[in-house]
């Protein structure tokens, strides 16, 4: 009987032990960590933070167009951009741009013909493929036909670049097309 009650104090004594530090312990290493760490910056001298991976911090877009024998859809058919762009290599703010995404590429062709025009965006050194840009002209016998498109797109592009938009017509090469690009910038 003595053996069993001496088994049950050592064992009870152990326990215990073994909540104290259990319960000590996590106060101790976060007194430990928290006497190692120290930020003391004030508020008018608060640390440097920036979201780099915020695409509104630095918003970029760029109008293009191209045509062909545009006078034959009247007046208002017209282009009023150029059908390329270059990259900026600084932000509106100064600091160096290390890269442009596109993301989106929208808008409108007008044409006479009843097949695709293939749109495509492309570097104008090479050595990448190009995006294509889906849309399809709907049209009728000796009809304008008007292409209306908004697709999702992912392109990378170094700053100082330039990027063409590019006009495969079908069979009748008279068109307006009037496109925007927008992304933003990556910048240092």
């Amino acid at each position: 009987m003595n053996l069993i009650r001496k088994v049950l104090t050592t064992l009870g004594g152990i326990l215990l032990a073994a909540l104290l530090i259990a319960a000590l312990a996590p106060k101790a290493t976060r007194g430990l960590a928290a006497a190692m760490v120290q930020v003391v910056n004030t508020p008018s001298n608060p640390v440097p933070y920036f979201d780099v991976n915020n695409p509104a911090t630095e918003p970029f877009d760029a109008s293009l167009c191209a045509s062909h024998n545009a006078a034959v859809f009247g007046e208002g058919f017209s282009c009023s951009a150029s059908g390329a762009f270059v990259v900026p290599t600084t932000t509106p703010d100064g600091r160096a741009v290390t890269r442009a995404v596109i993301e989106q590429v929208s808008g409108t062709c007008v044409t006479f013909q009843i097949n695709f025009i293939n749109l495509s965006l492309f570097r104008a050194s090479g050595g990448h493929p190009p995006t294509y840009i889906p849309n399809s002209i709907d049209t009728g016998a000796n009809s304008i036909g008007n292409s209306v498109f908004s697709p999702l797109v992912k392109m990378y592009l170094n700053p100082g670049e330039t990027i063409d938009l590019a006009f495969t017509p079908g069979n009748n090469g008279d068109f307006v097309c009037n496109v925007g690009v927008v992304g933003h910038l990556v910048a240092q």
